[in-house]
């Protein structure tokens, strides 16, 4: 199969080239003056092309990933409650009971913004992040330490 580029294309790739240092995603060659669209070094076809640069979903998913932990926990508190009761409080804080049901609406908040989270700024992305990642230890840590 051969990589066709209609010669608009290939006309834009060259001058786009002429004046820049653009590496080859494959071999890292410097692809500039380049007469073709064929990275002379491997081969590889080169497309000019509009992408998001350097998206990542990392501080996103843990962000979620841990606020979905708790919403788990919110869940099965509701369930709890809606089968026994509110428990007494010297079973378990009934503060910790809504602090779990409190992160589900965060969870699913969380999942649907993702477009929107990604659009931040990296180091906000990675302040929300933190910052969910740490209320929900301390969460789990405060359970687990009123557990007998």
């Amino acid at each position: 199969m051969t990589d066709e580029i209609d010669p608009i294309h290939r006309e834009s790739l060259v001058a786009f080239l002429k004046d820049r240092d653009v590496y080859c995603p494959l071999c890292e060659y410097n692809l500039r003056d380049l007469p073709a669209p064929v990275c002379p070094e491997c081969g590889k076809t080169i497309e000019l092309a509009v992408k998001a640069r350097d998206v990542d979903l990392r501080p996103w998913a843990i962000m979620t990933a841990a606020l979905s932990m708790a919403a788990g926990v919110g869940v099965l508190f509701v369930y709890m409650v809606i089968r026994q009761g509110m428990p007494s409080p010297s079973e378990i804080d009934p503060s910790i009971i809504y602090a779990f049901m409190a992160t589900i609406p965060f969870a699913m908040v969380a999942l649907i913004c993702r477009r929107r989270f990604i659009r931040l700024k990296r180091h906000t992305q990675h302040y929300l992040a933190g910052s969910v990642v740490g209320t929900m230890i301390v969460l789990f840590v405060f359970i687990l330490g009123t557990m007998d």
